[in-house]
């Protein structure tokens, strides 16, 4: 797992992680100090396959955007999210779900906090 710079971000274009590479893009190339941007990749073909970013708030991180196209990339992903938040001195990893990635973040231990078409998330550290 390797921290996300800004050259790698037409990787994750390339790659196709997501179908939503605007926004993205806009979360990669922001340069502020409070987001950490993380991505897993496979070593062999050196293609990424994982990606994580995360936004640390004065009370609390949000998880702004965790995908993998292989299984297991995505725990992996999480748990590093969950090891940065309390390495800030953070309590609480907060986001806001798909319904199909609910069941994933409830067995990580996340609670849901309402029923929207994405559900808001967070997780007590």
């Amino acid at each position: 797992m390797k921290k996300l710079k800004n050259k790698d971000i037409d990787k994750i274009c390339k790659y196709k992680l997501t179908n939503n590479i605007g926004d993205i893009q806009k979360k990669l190339a922001s340069k502020s100090t409070n987001i950490i941007k993380l991505f897993t990749y496979t070593s062999i073909l050196r293609k990424i396959n994982g990606l994580a970013i995360l936004k640390i708030k004065k009370n609390n991180s949000e998880l702004l955007y965790l995908c993998s196209n292989q299984k297991g990339n995505g725990s992996k992903l999480l748990k590093k999210v969950e090891e940065i938040t309390i390495q800030k001195g953070l309590k609480r990893i907060s986001l806001d779900s798909h319904e199909d990635a609910i069941g994933f973040y409830q067995k990580k231990g996340y609670k849901s906090v309402s029923r929207y078409s994405k559900e808001s998330m967070y997780k007590d550290l």
